[in-house]
């Protein structure tokens, strides 16, 4: 019913898509969690400072930002013919992964990141296939390197843009230089303006270096949230297990889509291995692809009951964990 309700209809879909993002967000709203420390992460506390003492206006920039990400993803991937036209699955998944917690419903360290390589991964997406990526390998790069600034393991993600580049570009050298140049750009103007402000590049560079570290994962989360991640993870290994084995016979721009989503995918999980204690954040990073796959699974119009059941129950474990009424 609900996968129904989701792909049929000119309005419906997203009149049901909103309704759901009001009952998911409700009581983070009127309930606010706990502001996030950001104190590794300098730059990000600068540009917060005044929304990380009014969790209200936190919770509604979080809100915003989980929009305007969840719709980026759905127009590109339905631009790209991954999803169906009409269907908002890509819409409702995105914004279930992304508020299934009260503690995700804020500000936190990787808000802001993840939308930088989300921009950069959308750039990458548009490469056209066998010609000169100029423009789009230096924004690429660049909003890679604005989301290494807020968060130092996304770093790693420059290798990412390189292979996609080079893998699709007929100026291979050029947009190798070009991905590099727009990834140091917003880097040295930062520092820069650092220096000139009497803030010691080498201190913020030395605090992100400390970042680094193996992934410190709290076994103080609900059981709500320990069955939200295992159903997810199960489900996701299993949809892209079947999307990866049935690739061939998908059309050349869906192949070509999954293979950089897949890419992406890689790097996410490279770069969580330097998460520290911001793991279960991070995470957002890897649903980005997985979401995708999903989207693109649950979408098809021959799939079965189960696929129905376990939409419904992402979002009835999502609503219940924001509900805050079950620990």
């Amino acid at each position: 019913m609900l996968r129904k309700l989701l792909s049929t209809g000119l309005f419906r879909p997203f009149i049901i898509v909103g309704f759901m993002t009001i009952l998911l967000w409700l009581n983070p709203l009127l309930n606010p969690p706990p502001s996030v420390a950001f104190d590794a992460f300098p730059l990000q506390k600068w540009l917060w400072s005044s929304l990380l003492n009014h969790r209200l206006g936190a919770g509604i920039m979080a809100l915003i930002l989980t929009i305007i990400l969840a719709l980026m993803f759905y127009f590109t991937l339905r631009s790209k013919k991954f999803v169906p036209y009409r269907s908002t699955i890509t819409l409702f998944l995105f914004i279930v992964i992304f508020s299934h917690n009260p503690n995700l419903c804020t500000i936190h360290p990787l808000s802001l990141p993840i939308i930088c390589l989300s921009i950069s991964l959308l750039y990458v997406l548009g490469f056209p296939s066998s010609e000169s990526n100029f423009q789009k390998s230096f924004w690429a790069g660049f909003f890679t390197g604005l989301a290494a600034l807020f968060y130092p393991p996304a770093v790693i993600f420059i290798l990412f843009v390189w292979i996609v580049a080079l893998y699709y570009s007929s100026s291979r050298g050029r947009d190798f230089l070009l991905t590099l140049l727009g990834f140091l750009n917003p880097i040295i103007l930062i520092l820069g303006i650092m220096f000139l402000l009497n803030y010691s590049p080498l201190d913020y560079i030395f605090t992100s270096l400390a970042f680094f570290d193996i992934p410190n994962i709290s076994f103080g989360i609900s059981w709500l949230e320990w069955l939200f991640i295992s159903v997810f993870t199960i489900t996701m290994l299993y949809i892209f297990f079947i999307s990866m084995t049935s690739l061939l016979h998908k059309p050349i721009q869906f192949r070509r889509t999954s293979w950089i989503m897949t890419w992406f995918l890689v790097f996410s999980l490279l770069s969580a291995t330097f998460s520290n204690t911001f793991f279960i954040y991070h995470l957002g990073l890897v649903s980005i692809p997985l979401s995708a796959f999903a989207s693109a699974h649950f979408s098809e119009p021959m799939r079965s009951w189960r696929s129905e059941i376990l939409l419904n129950l992402f979002f009835i474990i999502a609503f219940l964990q924001n509900l805050q009424i079950i620990h």
